[in-house]
């Protein structure tokens, strides 16, 4: 009995030290787009069929000793107004959500509302952290340098692309895709129904694996202009200047 209360308090205490910090606002009727600057932590997106947005993120980093008694100065011009780390504005049709202080570890969970549309991209251009998106049907536009592009359930037009990272995309409908990895591995899971106009770019630099009926490369091709089943409006462009491909028919269970 004594060894199950040592352990129910190891779990409890684990549960304090795991907790997480949470903020919520609401997001006003005219908010179209989301613009997310975020580079020191990872992000994890998700929309959802609400009015509000909701940040969640692991405990913060504490205040160094020598700080004791002393106040924050913040980058940017812009003040911590969710304690989260974070500076969160909403001008005409537009969310901004900053980061504006390396305060806090892991990952920022961030729910919105799942029709808007997303811009996020490095500004500094020397972190490289994972960004995660799923159930948003607003447009997409993505650009990291060194980070990993994990986009799962989006449906509206994508312009994703990264330097050093890898990008993995499975998707359910598409409209318009583009997707570009340097130095990356791209993965593209689709419906094998879909009816697309497919180009696939530097085939001469990447290795492309596929499931799909493709034709043959002739020596020295360097791009792949075809249709998937006679193709249709949805226009999809990828390129991998020196990694692998890999196309796959989406499977039905994902």
């Amino acid at each position: 009995m004594k060894k199950l209360l040592q352990i129910i308090t190891l779990l409890l205490v684990g549960g304090v030290n795991y907790a997480q910090t949470q903020f919520s606002l609401p997001v006003k009727s005219t908010i179209k787009h989301a613009l997310i600057l975020i580079e020191r932590n990872s992000v994890n997106i998700q929309g959802f069929a609400g009015n509000e947005m909701q940040i969640a993120i692991e405990k913060p980093i504490s205040f160094p000793d020598v700080a004791d008694g002393l106040k924050r100065i913040y980058k940017q011009g812009l003040n911590d107004n969710t304690e989260l780390g974070l500076n969160i504005s909403q001008e005409d049709t537009l969310l901004i959500i900053r980061e504006v202080c390396n305060c806090y570890s892991g990952t920022y969970r961030i729910k919105i509302p799942q029709n808007l549309g997303i811009t996020m991209f490095e500004y500094a251009n020397n972190w490289g952290k994972n960004w995660r998106i799923s159930d948003i049907s607003g447009n997409l536009d993505l650009k990291t340098e060194f980070g990993n592009i994990v986009l799962k359930n989006v449906s509206g037009n994508i312009k994703a692309s990264t330097r050093h990272g890898k990008v993995e995309a499975d998707l359910v409908q598409v409209k318009n895709i583009s997707l570009t990895c340097n130095f990356g591995k791209l993965f593209l899971d689709i419906s094998e129904n879909i009816q697309a106009n497919l180009k696939i770019l530097n085939c001469l630099d990447s290795e492309i694996f596929t499931d799909f009926d493709l034709p043959e490369l002739a020596q020295d091709q360097k791009e792949i202009n075809t249709k998937i089943n006679e193709g249709g409006k949805s226009n999809i462009e990828l390129r991998s200047d020196h990694s692998e491909i890999y196309l796959r028919k989406r499977k039905k269970t994902q």
